[in-house]
């Protein structure tokens, strides 16, 4: 060791020596900063020649392609020549880095299409999934609805079992709906729509029971036979089907039945009842009507009607 770096190395112990005596000074801060910088330094200089090893990779590759372009167009105009020994490896790397990065684009497009696939397949197991929700969504209501029209259904024969007992009237259920059917000849004198005082005192009792049915709207429907009217104030059936539903709706209505939920309808003689005598088919008929959340949605048939 030369008198030089003797002195130099016992100036760095007493500088050492110092330091950790004294705690670090400004010029050891000031080494440190430098000692820092110098390694990013190192660090950015060793990307530096990482990235330019790539790019002289790449350089090479190319250069390969133009050799091997050069060769094909030379081999069109002259004999064909031997290979050099230092192209050989590298036309085969060069060919076996294209199958590979062939057969890396083939795994990516599969891998695309498979996951195209997995996804379409997805959606159409959620479609699948939403629909039987809402398909198992309507059943229950369908179900829940069913049975409050049973309940009413029990509650109004119990309730109406009094009047059925003493053929004041029938209870029937037709295309789901429930029909009080209350005999013309009870109400009302031949050829006459004024409800007569024995027909008012069974409609007093249906008034009682109707009161009772909360959210339902009943609908008084007239019926006649087909013998035509001769005589009285009525010119035809549809005329005395019509009057008589009329002033039992209102009878109703006196007797508390709300008003919006009752309405009146005429049939005349279009709707007999099968395998009835005369007498059976002039008659008031009561219908229970259904909730509107009941009848199936005809929504979409509305917006295809509109232009």
């Amino acid at each position: 060791m030369s008198d030089r770096s003797a002195h130099r190395a016992w100036a760095a112990l007493l500088l050492g020596a110092g330091l950790f005596a004294c705690g670090p000074s400004a010029q050891e801060v000031r080494l440190r900063a430098e000692h820092d910088e110098l390694r990013h330094e190192i660090a950015e200089q060793r990307q530096y020649n990482d990235d330019l090893k790539l790019r002289m990779q790449l350089v090479h590759a190319r250069n390969q392609v133009l050799i091997d372009l050069v060769e094909g167009l030379t081999a069109e105009t002259s004999p064909p020549a031997k290979d050099s020994a230092g192209l050989g490896p590298a036309h085969a790397s060069l060919k076996s880095l294209d199958a590979k990065l062939t057969a890396l684009v083939m795994s990516v497009n599969h891998s695309r299409k498979d996951i195209a696939a997995m996804r379409a397949q997805r959606a159409s197991l959620e479609e699948e999934l939403t629909e039987a929700k809402q398909t198992l969504e309507r059943a229950r209501e369908e179900q829940a609805a069913e049975k409050t029209r049973g309940e009413v259904f029990r509650a109004l024969l119990a309730q109406l079992t009094q009047l059925i007992a003493e053929r004041q009237l029938d209870l029937r259920v037709v295309d789901n709906r429930m029909l009080l059917n209350l005999p013309g000849e009870i109400l009302f004198a031949s050829n006459d729509a004024r409800v007569s005082s024995g027909g008012k005192a069974v409609l007093d009792r249906v008034a009682e029971v109707l009161r009772q049915v909360e959210s339902r709207a009943f609908q008084v429907a007239g019926h006649t036979d087909e013998k035509p009217v001769r005589y009285g104030r009525y010119g035809d059936n549809w005329r005395l089907s019509s009057e008589r539903a009329l002033n039992v709706m209102l009878y109703l209505v006196e007797r508390g039945v709300p008003k919006e939920r009752i309405s009146a309808a005429a049939y005349g003689a279009t709707q007999p009842l099968a395998q009835a005598d005369p007498k059976q088919q002039r008659r008031i008929e009561i219908v229970l009507l259904p909730k509107l959340d009941e009848l199936p949605d005809l929504s979409q048939l509305e917006a295809l009607s509109r232009p």
